[in-house]
């Protein structure tokens, strides 16, 4: 009896040395990995589950952790193996499942992966984040922010949660909320810089442009060498007119990016910063460059037809309109063509592209405003229907001023009063403007001198880059030539 109890108690020591050595090795693996000695990581999972001895529990961890660590360094099929022995092991085994959806290329295969791992473990909020990336690349942002707000409910501080919806938040137009994702991501980690990237973007579009600056310096002083942040602030700076600092960083942030796509992107804005600074042989350069790189770029056309019709060259810009209109679905660019049509005096198609300007956009308050003027040139009576747009507009006061005297409700002396401002540049903006509408009512009036009058005062404005300006040139050859 001593003999068999001595042979027991041999047998069971040596499988709790097995055991031990199994779960050193795990242990072992665990450090190699959070250390970043992968290989070492691999080797010793690996010495762990060929043990032998490891608990049901532990073997599957193992699997899980090898599987990983292969996945980290690229070798997705030894993973996927991995991650299936796990889930052979334990089929409730919510983490297999999370982590095979990880590296599964099929966005469908992946959701399903992730919806067994959310069944078996309700509070898997990394599992929630990474099905809201599915929808969100599916374009399903309702799916996605309601993933988002999960895995932010399971773990509040889950900066890339917050990030991502924040992004979706700034898509849908609801700044407030997106500038608040962006706070908690911001306040969890000081450090990132593309959190303060996207706040930055955020109050862009508030046109809180002092916030946005703000935050691109203090991206930079995160990332010196981060590119966005460069092309960002170039944009702010040319938001603010401060056309060369703008058109410094656009040219730092070309050096930085690294392909193609991004490089016609920032072209189009270093060209729009020069057209605006009237450097429109520069303009013509980068919108060009730009469509080189990218053909499919409709802005990119739209912008160069604008600085072609700066220069008088409108059967040039007209083409570029054209190519714009390419997307079916943009306002401005049918705005643009519009606009195009009545400066050539084609009235009937600049009625058609305008209509179709309002219906992309029923509150762009100048689209509105033009399609009267060509309904009107048309020999339509467009009163009725701008009317009917002015139900629609929130317009400032200033626009609120040309609509009502376009209509009759206002004396061209009392438009004139309203254009008046105490910022110079402010003040030429809207006389330039005011002249024009007060030109296009003499026109419908039958008083050509009048019209011819207004017209030469709105080019003594100097404010070239306007739409009235261009207008007013168009209009003043057209009368010269009829005289």
């Amino acid at each position: 009896m001593k003999w068999l109890l001595l042979v027991v108690l041999t047998v069971a020591g040596n499988a709790c040395d097995f055991r031990d050595r199994g779960m050193d090795a795990l242990k072992v693996g665990a450090e190699a990995e959070r250390n970043g000695d992968y290989e070492k990581a691999i080797n010793s999972y690996s010495r762990a589950i060929e043990s032998g001895e490891l608990p049901k529990p532990d073997l599957v961890a193992a699997y899980n952790a090898r599987g990983k660590v292969y996945a980290q360094r690229s070798r997705f099929e030894q993973a996927t193996a991995d991650f299936d022995a796990a889930i052979r092991l334990n089929p409730d085994d919510a983490f297999g499942y999370y982590n095979r959806g990880r590296i599964t290329q099929d966005d469908d295969k992946a959701r399903q992966e992730f919806d067994n791992a959310i069944r078996l473990k309700p509070d898997h909020f990394d599992a929630f984040f990474e099905r809201g990336n599915i929808h969100n690349r599916a374009g399903d942002y309702d799916r996605a922010i309601a993933d988002y707000t999960s895995a932010i409910r399971l773990n509040p501080n889950h900066t890339s949660a917050h990030i991502s919806r924040g992004g979706l938040y700034h898509l849908k137009g609801d700044y407030d909320k997106a500038i608040a994702d962006y706070n908690v991501a911001i306040h969890s980690n000081p450090k990132d810089d593309i959190a303060r990237i996207f706040r930055g973007g955020s109050y862009y579009e508030k046109q809180m442009f002092d916030r946005a600056r703000a935050d691109f310096d203090a991206a930079l002083g995160l990332n010196p060498r981060s590119s966005i942040a460069f092309s960002s602030r170039g944009m702010v700076k040319a938001a603010q007119a401060d056309h060369d600092g703008a058109i410094s960083d656009f040219d730092t942030a070309l050096k930085l990016y690294p392909d193609d796509e991004d490089i016609a992107m920032i072209l189009v804005e270093r060209g729009r910063a020069y057209r605006r600074k009237g450097d429109l042989d520069r303009a013509i350069d980068d919108l060009t460059d730009a469509i080189r790189l990218n053909p499919d770029r409709g802005e990119a056309f739209r912008l160069r037809g604008i600085t072609l019709r700066q220069m008088n060259q409108h059967k040039r810009a007209l083409g570029d309109f054209d190519a714009a209109v390419r997307d079916p679905n943009s306002n401005q660019n049918y705005y643009s063509r519009g606009l195009e049509h009545f400066y050539l005096g084609q009235f009937a198609l600049s009625v058609k592209d305008l209509t179709r300007a309002v219906e992309l956009k029923p509150d762009h308050a100048f689209a509105a405003i033009w399609l009267f003027l060509a309904q009107s040139r048309s020999g339509q009576n467009g009163a009725r229907l701008l009317a009917e747009h002015a139900k629609r507009l929130e317009p400032t006061p200033w626009i609120r001023s040309i609509v009502d005297f376009l209509m009759g409700k206002l004396a061209s002396e009392a438009v004139l009063h309203t254009a008046k401002d105490a910022d110079p540049k402010k003040d030429r903006e809207q006389h330039c403007e005011a002249y024009f509408y007060l030109g296009q009512k003499a026109l419908m009036r039958g008083n050509r001198s009048e019209a011819i009058r207004f017209f030469k005062l709105t080019l003594d404005t100097g404010v070239t880059n306007f739409v009235e300006y261009s207008g007013a040139e168009s209009e003043l050859t057209r009368l010269l030539q009829t005289k």
